[in-house]
């Protein structure tokens, strides 16, 4: 199986890194982002200590296809929330969910690694996973000249670039989990079948029966 980690933490990064300049224009208010920015400063480590126990919940109560649902969805509302012009309810509510989906991602990902490749081979995947996460920062670039070269200071364009491949990149890995694991439960039916078979015909070898002399 392969992991599509690398865009979600340029989303991470991105947003980490642009949220003042992004809601300053998406306000019209330097005044009012900076305080949304001074939120987000003291919201982000707390996100993370509150939300830990309940990624764990869902991790060890839903199946890997749904927890990765639940985390596509979360990145696809963060993007659209991140084009809505004028409106502070959507700005913290955005806050909000961004510090819940930051460390359940990350703990998707180590997870998801974890059952795929297993413990013995996790830090080579999961290490490969972070360097080449780390090379499409730089993308970050390109997404910087959308906005102000491009756009004059509107961060919309590149939020909508990032909605467009979180939601290409979620729905294409869902949609490969979701075939390896159909393929997986129809291996582990036949091989089920097969065992019953080799166990009845222990039971009962061929010619033997209540009739047999």
């Amino acid at each position: 199986m392969r992991v599509r980690a690398n865009h979600p933490q340029t989303r991470i990064n991105y947003f980490v890194a642009t949220i003042r300049p992004q809601y300053e224009f998406l306000l019209h208010s330097y005044t009012e982002s900076v305080r949304i920015n001074t939120f987000f400063d003291v919201a982000l480590p707390l996100g993370g200590l509150f939300a830990i126990p309940f990624i764990g919940l869902l991790l060890d109560s839903l199946s890997t296809l749904t927890v990765l649902t639940v985390l596509v969805l979360t990145a696809s509302t963060i993007g659209v929330l991140g084009l809505i012009e004028n409106s502070t309810l959507a700005a913290y509510a955005n806050i909000l969910l961004f510090v819940a989906y930051r460390p359940f991602y990350y703990t998707v990902v180590s997870d998801y690694c974890a059952k795929v490749f297993g413990v013995a081979t996790f830090g080579k995947v999961y290490g490969a996973v972070i360097c080449l996460a780390g090379l499409f920062n730089f993308s970050q670039a390109g997404l910087d000249a959308i906005t102000y070269v491009l756009c004059g200071g509107d961060p919309r364009p590149a939020n909508l670039v990032l909605l467009v491949a979180a939601v290409a990149i979620g729905v294409a890995l869902l949609l490969f989990v979701r075939a390896r694991g159909r393929e997986a439960r129809r291996r582990l039916l036949g091989d089920e079948a097969r065992m019953a078979r080799a166990e009845s015909q222990c039971l009962w070898p061929e010619g033997a029966g209540y009739g047999s002399v």
